[in-house]
């Protein structure tokens, strides 16, 4: 993965992500058949945001102000979802 902060995101890359992530939901949303659950946005923000959050913190090598600043929310939010999502050192530098 290249450097987070010198790439600009380009429209191309938005919608390949949201290709895969609407295609991902579809087989989601496909194996409730007739019963989806109340909670599906949080469901689906839960599983998106942790994976996303340790990625960034992988790239920028644990720094908590770069990250913030990478994901749009300041650094005591963050630090919210860290210690929400159990996530430390160790368990981010074993994601993928």
């Amino acid at each position: 993965m290249k450097d987070l902060q010198s790439q600009p995101f380009s429209s191309n890359i938005s919608q390949i992500l949201r290709g895969h992530v609407e295609k991902t939901l579809a087989e989601y949303l496909a194996q409730f058949k007739d019963h989806v659950p109340g909670n599906l946005h949080e469901l689906v923000i839960n599983c998106v945001e942790q994976p996303l959050i340790e990625l960034v913190l992988k790239q920028v090598k644990h720094n908590q102000s770069q990250a913030a600043k990478i994901l749009g929310m300041n650094r005591a939010t963050l630090n919210k979802k860290i210690h929400l999502y159990g996530l430390t050192d160790q368990t981010v530098d074993k994601a993928p």
